[in-house]
This record gives structure tokens, C-alpha cells and sequence, in this order.
């Protein structure tokens, strides 16, 4: 992507340059077959056969300047040599503007080159100028350098006004095309960093589907099983009134399980902005749980509870039923005791029991901990820990 940014604003950079230096090179050719048809009077071999070694060194020193300018220090003796090619035109081809021509080609030159130098713009503008008007009193004498010199002074300012907002121009179609290239840079980063965020957030929500899964209907199932084989039981045991108890229960609980699932659909859905109160949403849970559980939970909130996302909310609701679930099934007791507390900004969940516990380090590698691992997971996805 850089590379071809970098490869259409050097394109359209040298274009730019390439055309300055046709210009010059024209109007350098122009004058010298003028000068050869009315400015050298013919038989004078010798004499063009040097204006034409100078006319064509000066013309490679024009397209060589890109090359000098890489090489700062090589300027001064660059000038010196285009100013000796610009006199020896002036030496040989007396009353000729083609000395002119070349003197406000190094004007134009040393424009392009040190355009952000003023001071450096000004000197080679100065000397081009001087040179000229020395071409001038040589040639024709001084009545017509005074005849002339108003109009030198104007062709010399607008040969320097021309080349500078030349330059500029192209400096600025360089600029331009270089914060086009940064933006285009730019704009693919983003894309790169959208897709990876869209990638993370189809991930994430997979993660979410999966725990809900977890939670409500694996969970249900689960239950939904166990009371399937208590009333298998009291069937084979001829307990008719157990097993219509157990049923009820079972249906209960399938009932639940389906709300739950609905919940969780419904929070999965859930628009941005909307707030869920957590107490309600606790207490609820609590409610259902000791209603099929048999357990006794004591609930103490301290305090007052925030009202929170419902993703939040859910996610702190769910811990508490894994909590509970791990109590019923590992703990052994008949008495939970659930305390919620915000303390320094910072909300705390707290579930005990006084039972006979059991390994978390070792429960969180089993394959299957899906469970200790969900809770982890909910905790840290809001920024807390379990």
C-alpha cells in the first residue's frame, strides 16, 4: 500500500519537474537557432561549433540539477559553471538575447532549487540580473541599456514570480499527494483494525451464547433430568403421590428454565442505554433457586444497590446461580448466606455457606469446569475478578 502511494506522488513529482525543465530547455533551443540564422555571421564554423558544445552543456546541467541537488554541497561550483556557459554565449554571440536567455534560465534554476530559501532566491536572482545587464552594455552600449533597463527589470520579475508559484504549485501537488497517500494509509489501518474488532466482537459473542447456553438451559436440562430420574424411582417403587410431587416440580422447573432462556434472549437483544435494577433482578434469582432447591438463602443487601446495564446485571446474576447450583451440589448444608455491597465504587458479591467446600484450584482445570469458568470469565469481562 505505501509503496504505491509513494510511487504515483514520485511520478507526478518528476512530471512536474520534467516540465519546468522542457520549458527551459525550449526556450534555450529556440534562441540558439535564432542566434544561429541572424545572430553569427556565416563562416564562422569555429564560433558555432563552440556555442553548440556550450548550448548542450548548459541544457545537461539543467537536467542534471535533481541530481546536484542530492548533493548540496556541488550548488556553488553548479552556478559557477552555468554562469560560465551563460557569459561564453554572452562573449560569442554579441547583440544576441540568447546570453539573456540563458542568464534567466540560472535565475529560474536557483528559484526552483532554493525556493525555501529566500536570501539564496534573491543572491542568484541578483547575479543573473547583473550578468544580463553586463550583456546588455557589451552588446549595444549604454544608450540602450538605459532604453532597456525598465524592461529587464519587469521580464526578470516575472520570470521570478512565474517560477516561484511554478514551483510552489508542484511542492503543493506534492504535499497533497502525500497526505492523500497518509490518508489512504490511514483509512486501511482503520479498516484492518474494524475487522479485527469485528472479528473480537463476533468471538466475544460466542462466548456470551455459550455461557447462556450454560446457564439456563444446560443447567435446566440438567435438573430436568435429575427429577426425571426421581420420578423413575418413586414409579418403580410404587410412590404415586413422590412421583405426581416430583413431576410438578419438574414442571415447574421447565417452565423457569424456559423464562430464563427468554431473559437471556431478550438481554442478548438489549439496546444500549438501558438500565436493569439489580436488587430486583438478585432477589428474583434467590427466589427461584430456594424454591426448588430446598436450600435456605439469606440475602443482605447493604446499602443501595446501582441500577446497571442489564448485560452487567445478567452477568452478576449468573454468578450467583452457578454460586448456588456449586453449594447445592458439593457443599452439603441447608443455609446460604448472600451479602451485595457497593464499597468504594467497586461492587462486591459474597456467597457463603458452612459446608464442606471443595478444591477450586483443582475444579477450574477439570475439561468440563464450564461452570467456575463461566463465572471467571463474567467477572473479568466487567472488569472485576471472581
Amino acid at each position: 500500500m505505501r509503496n504505491t502511494v509513494v510511487q504515483r506522488s514520485s511520478g507526478r513529482e518528476n512530471r512536474g519537474t520534467w516540465l519546468f525543465y522542457l520549458i527551459v530547455t525550449l526556450i534555450v533551443l529556440g534562441g540558439y537557432v535564432t542566434t544561429l540564422n541572424f545572430g553569427i555571421p556565416r563562416g564562422t564554423t569555429g564560433t558555432i561549433a563552440l556555442l553548440t558544445i556550450v548550448i548542450i552543456a548548459y541544457i545537461l546541467l539543467v537536467w542534471l540539477s535533481p541530481l546536484v541537488v542530492a548533493h548540496y554541497k556541488w550548488l556553488p561550483i553548479y552556478f559557477v559553471i552555468l554562469g560560465v556557459c551563460a557569459l561564453v554565449t554572452s562573449l560569442l554571440t554579441p547583440r544576441s538575447w540568447l546570453a539573456i536567455m540563458l542568464y534567466m534560465g540560472v535565475v529560474g534554476l536557483g528559484s526552483s532549487l532554493f525556493w525555501r530559501n529566500k536570501k539564496l532566491v534573491v543572491s542568484v536572482s541578483a547575479l543573473g540580473f547583473v550578468l544580463s545587464l553586463f550583456h546588455l552594455v557589451y552588446s549595444w552600449g549604454w544608450e540602450a541599456f538605459w532604453q532597456n533597463v525598465l524592461t529587464f527589470i519587469l521580464v526578470y520579475a516575472f520570470v521570478i514570480i512565474y517560477v516561484n508559484l511554478f514551483i510552489q504549485q508542484t511542492h503543493t501537488l506534492q504535499r497533497v499527494q502525500s497526505l492523500l497517500g497518509e490518508l489512504e494509509i490511514a483509512h486501511q489501518k482503520l479498516q484492518d483494525y474494524a475487522d479485527r474488532v469485528e472479528a473480537l466482537t463476533i468471538s466475544q459473542e460466542r462466548q456470551r451464547m455459550a455461557q447462556e447456553l450454560h446457564d439456563t438451559l444446560i443447567q435446566g436440562l440438567a435438573g430436568l433430568i435429575l427429577q426425571l430420574e426421581a420420578i423413575d424411582s418413586h414409579l418403580e417403587e410404587e410412590a404415586q403421590g413422590k412421583a405426581q410431587q416430583t413431576a410438578q416440580e419438574a414442571m415447574r422447573l421447565a417452565r423457569v428454565t424456559m423464562v430464563e432462556a427468554r431473559h437471556a434472549i431478550q438481554a442478548l437483544r438489549t439496546a444500549e442505554g438501558e438500565q436493569t435494577n439489580l436488587l430486583d433482578a438478585l432477589n428474583q434469582a434467590i427466589h427461584t433457586f430456594t424454591t426448588f432447591s430446598g436450600l435456605t438463602v439469606t440475602f443482605t443487601p447493604e446499602g443501595d444497590l446501582p441500577d446497571l446495564h442489564p448485560d452487567v446485571v445478567q452477568d452478576i446474576v449468573r454468578i450467583l446461580q452457578e454460586s448456588l447450583r456449586n453449594v447445592k451440589r458439593h457443599a452439603q448444608v441447608q443455609q446460604v448466606v448472600v451479602r451485595c455491597l457497593v464499597q468504594d465504587n467497586v461492587l462486591h458479591l459474597s456467597i457463603q455457606d458452612n459446608g464442606v467446600g471443595f478444591d477450586t484450584t483443582e475444579a477450574v482445570t477439570v475439561s468440563n469446569a464450564f461452570g467456575i469458568r463461566g463465572m471467571e470469565e463474567r467477572a473479568q469481562r466487567n472488569g472485576g475478578s471472581l
